[in-house]
């Protein structure tokens, strides 16, 4: 026997022969790819098997193999078959998986699993459902006939808090602070995701144990924030009913509370927080210890913030009107506890100091007013002189974003704030307002789960039927103060201005038009006396420029 290592090499290194099998077992394949591709949505026919067939043998040649392996096969169907970019049910990668036989997932049984697994199957044996199974698997529950099953839904809600809709999906039914169910329907897939339930069981021996180490983990995390410690509290509230941990968790939360230096969690927090009172109000023990005193530290906190968060152009309405809604609507029990409302008085101040950005003054204006610093008559009359200057007025939808954002926390500013958008949508020009509508509609779009009490102001103040507006008068039309005519105060040097005016009706409308003003046609005392009213300042002008004198 002769030895010579290069044909041991060049038997090591050349392909296998190729064998009459392999053609049939390519066959089969290709034609049952395109059977499977036929029914999870693709367009296939006898045609694609050929094509996926000579393409696998391409492929293997220029892979330098003598018969395709099914991996060739493989790239093969998904060529020839994913004509679309869209997938169908299943990718054709995945159907070549279920074909070749890669996908194929076993079953654990009871006496193999870990603890925590062996428990939760035992906890939700009342819900009579198949829990290996691999199909989904609906349980409903019924509490008043079936009291039991409240300890699977309690397993349910926990299980879903861990994995979300993974493992189980809830149809009917709620988790939330004082909510008592009497009906409840899941999905259950724990059969076909065994092997997360299997997982837990690495992490601790009960399931409450695993849920409470994780949710230490994400508040204690290094990238935590005060509002999403104080989420994990009121979850631990929800789904482990334990004292101890929602205390840890909140005191947490304020020492997190105590050293932000901005308002980006503010609403999240204040509606937590109101959440919170409400649910220990209906308690037999009242508040907590920890939650009075988040809420004595959000009050001095956030009225300490006020004048940097106004002036502070990244500080986004919404989260003053967040800071303001967690001072104002807690305010109460803020001062029981202890907090003083000179606090706020000393951040607003410090904050009107500051040269404010229109879509914030409504939120300070509105802070003022139920301090009792500022009436609505200021505001309207601000206002109205904002409608009579051409160069302001771009800015008034921002003066609507802050009153509206200020309903939040003072519903009774609704009234002012029906009269304001009365008062534009029948003063603006059309072509002014149909510019604003979009941004306007944005605004209330974003806002609307604050304007229900704007709504219900609307339906009190408004005419029910189109008749009732015929002599329908707005209350805050009585409100208004009566101006004083020009006619009945006219000084001589106002009537020398008025005669000047009527006598050159070109330079009248062009300085009418430049001030933003459409008068009439044809001038008269009337016209003439309203332009010398709204704008003092440029009457004054023309009476030295006539005479040299300042009236």
């Amino acid at each position: 026997m002769t030895r010579n290592p290069h044909v041991l090499a060049e038997f090591l290194t050349q392909p296998p022969a190729y064998a009459a099998a392999d053609k049939e077992q390519l066959l089969q394949w290709c034609v049952q790819i395109v059977a499977l591709a036929r029914k999870n949505g693709y367009l296939a026919s006898t045609a694609d098997s050929i094509a996926i067939y000579e393409t696998a043998i391409l492929l293997a040649q220029v892979r330098n193999r003598q018969h395709p392996t099914p991996y060739d096969f493989q790239d093969a169907a998904i060529t020839c078959l994913e004509k679309d970019r869209t997938p169908k049910k299943r990718t054709i990668a995945h159907l070549c998986q279920i074909l070749l036989g890669g996908d194929r997932v076993g079953t654990v049984g009871y006496a193999s699993l870990p603890p925590l697994a062996q428990d939760i199957y035992d906890r939700l044996a009342p819900l009579e459902v198949d829990l290996f199974a691999k199909t989904n698997q609906r349980a409903l529950m019924d509490f008043k006939t079936r009291p039991d099953r409240r300890v699977c839904s309690e397993i349910l809600w926990k299980l879903h808090y861990l994995f979300g809709n993974l493992v189980v999906r809830p149809i009917v039914g709620e988790r939330k602070l004082g909510h008592v169910p009497i009906q409840e329907s899941w999905d259950v897939l724990i059969g076909k995701h065994q092997r997360e339930i299997i997982q837990l069981g690495y992490e601790g021996v009960t399931l409450e144990q695993v849920l409470e180490q994780r949710m230490k983990a994400l508040a204690f995390a290094e990238n935590s924030t005060a509002a999403i410690a104080l989420k994990t509290a009121e979850d631990a509230l929800l789904y482990l009913i334990s004292p101890r941990l929602v205390r840890e968790l909140g005191l947490h939360a304020i020492t997190l509370l105590k050293q932000e230096t901005s308002a980006t969690d503010a609403p999240d927090i204040f509606q937590r927080a109101r959440r919170l009172v409400h649910y220990y109000r209906t308690q037999p023990d009242g508040l907590p210890d920890w939650l009075e005193e988040l809420i004595t530290t959000g009050y001095a906190h956030y009225a300490a913030m006020l004048p940097q968060a106004f002036a502070d152009v990244g500080t986004r309405p919404e989260q003053i009107a967040g800071m303001l809604g967690l001072i104002f609507t807690l305010e109460s029990l803020a001062l029981a506890l202890g907090c003083q409302r000179n606090q706020l008085l000393l951040g607003l101040q410090g904050a009107a100091q500051n040269e404010i950005h229109p879509d914030k003054l409504g939120l300070l204006w509105t802070s003022e007013w139920l301090l009792g610093l500022r009436d609505i008559a200021s505001m309207r009359e601000f206002l109205a002189q904002t409608l009579n200057d051409a160069l302001r007025l771009p800015t008034l939808p921002q003066y609507l974003n802050g009153f509206i954002l200020a309903l939040n926390f003072a519903p009774g500013i609704a009234r002012f704030v029906v009269e304001l958008l009365s008062h534009v949508f029948g003063s603006v020009t059309d072509s002014t307002l149909l510019m604003w509508l979009p941004s306007l509609i944005l605004q209330f779009r974003q806002h609307h789960t604050i304007l229900q009490p704007l709504i219900k102001e609307a339906s009190v103040v408004f005419p029910p039927s189109l008749q009732g507006f015929m002599n329908w008068q707005p209350p805050w039309a009585e409100a208004r103060a009566p101006v004083p005519s020009l006619q009945t105060t006219i000084s001589p040097q106002l009537a020398e201005v008025r005669d000047h005016l009527l006598a050159a009706p070109a330079t009248t409308h062009a300085i009418a038009t430049w001030l933003g003003l459409d008068l009439a046609t044809s001038l008269t005392d009337t016209t003439v006396n309203a332009l010398l009213r709204a704008y003092p300042e440029s009457t004054n002008a023309l009476a030295t420029f006539i005479d040299g004198k300042i009236i």
